[in-house]
């Protein structure tokens, strides 16, 4: 059941016009990706029409949808302090972490949708095209199921670097520059390979079921993921109280 509160978020961030350009961003990323995938069909080392190497390499895609799903949770959860209704907001409901978890919990019941979306579209691509044969089978359900579970966490994520940081610009620029500067150096050093198997982005690698060279179980990875996100939130809950927003 949506609490009031939640369909409030919800609706907000439908007429955010940053959710729609999100949205269309992870679209258009998703079919560039499927574009260079099925363009390389039949080359050396490329998985062949109509193999299920091919059609994981499709699913693939959509993991690429990630980091607009990260910055939804940023907007959502920054927007009040951003276009300054904090203050409105906080008085309809006083207790604050109630609006965080609102804000959170709308995030969450997006990312199904997104997750799905992007996870159809290169596959309907790659039939249409006739590059791989249409089949509904368990392997579609488990891939799209790991998806969404995937996007929802980084989606929190989001919401919980948005609530410790609070500056919506900031927000925005820190995790492009985690996500896409620390952690790629991260895995294109040897020195540093170790270091990846504990940071964010590659606990959801194997949260979402993949490994790597020296990834840890999925027990460890999903408590040290809990971790980061205990630390975020309660950073946020802490900064998000305390602050005067009159």
């Amino acid at each position: 059941m949506i609490t009031p509160l939640v369909g409030a978020e919800l609706r907000q961030l439908r007429k955010t016009p940053a959710t729609w350009g999100l949205l269309a961003a992870a679209l258009l990323l998703c079919l560039a990706w499927t574009a260079m995938v099925l363009a390389g069909v039949g080359g050396i080392e490329s998985p062949p029409r109509g193999s299920m190497r091919l059609r994981d390499a499709l699913f693939g895609a959509s993991s690429i949808g990630c980091l607009p799903v990260l910055l939804l949770g940023v907007l959502a959860m920054t927007g009040e302090f951003h276009y300054r209704t904090a203050t409105f907001a906080f008085l309809a409901v006083p207790v604050r972490s109630r609006v965080v978890a609102a804000k959170t919990v709308a995030c969450l019941l997006l990312t199904p949708l997104i997750a799905v979306a992007l996870v159809m579209v290169p596959y309907a691509t790659g039939v249409i095209t006739g590059a791989v044969e249409l089949t509904l089978d368990r392997h579609l359900v488990a891939v799209c199921l790991r998806v969404v579970l995937v996007f929802a966490c980084w989606a929190v994520v989001g919401a919980g670097i948005g609530a410790a940081v609070g500056n919506q610009t900031v927000a925005v620029v820190l995790p492009l520059l985690w996500f896409g500067v620390v952690e790629q150096m991260s895995g294109a050093y040897a020195f540093l390979q170790g270091l990846q198997a504990w940071l964010p982005g590659g606990l959801l690698v194997v949260v979402g079921g993949g490994r790597y060279p020296g990834s840890l179980p999925l027990w460890a990875a999903a408590a040290a993921f809990a971790a980061y996100l205990f630390v975020l939130f309660g950073a946020g809950l802490r900064r998000i109280t305390r602050m005067d927003v009159t």
